[in-house]
């Protein structure tokens, strides 16, 4: 179990960094939309992505994995309390407290947005 654990950790923190990475370097609004748009001139002002739950959510889920591999590595998986290192501690807590939450909220709010307003996903 603490092997197939690692795999999944390890693979959660390349796909998580590896797509934080590529979106905050390479994905961007064209030129042109920004010229042409209006609106888009007060979107300038704001903290671009930051503003977005779902990069919030990449975050989170980023940093989760990390935790999670480092507790894989040197940290342990008790059930018992007294026995439990900081690294799981931290783990539970921080998945129980953030990770767990900001993901639900994120995909029952895009989940419903979608079925409302599906002329949009054209």
């Amino acid at each position: 179990m603490t092997l197939i654990q690692t795999a999944v950790h390890t693979v959660g923190v390349a796909l998580f960094g590896y797509s934080l990475y590529y979106d905050l370097l390479y994905v961007h609004p064209s030129p042109e939309l920004l010229a042409e748009k209006k609106r888009f001139q007060v979107a300038k002002l704001w903290p671009g992505k930051w503003k977005y739950l779902t990069i919030w959510n990449v975050v989170l889920q980023l940093a989760y994995h990390v935790i999670a591999l480092l507790n894989d590595l040197v940290g342990s998986s008790e059930l018992n309390t007294k026995r439990q290192t900081f690294l799981q501690k931290l783990r539970d807590g921080y998945f129980a407290s953030w990770v767990f939450p900001t993901g639900m909220v994120r995909i029952l709010t895009f989940s419903i947005l979608d079925n409302i307003f599906v002329e949009i996903n054209c």
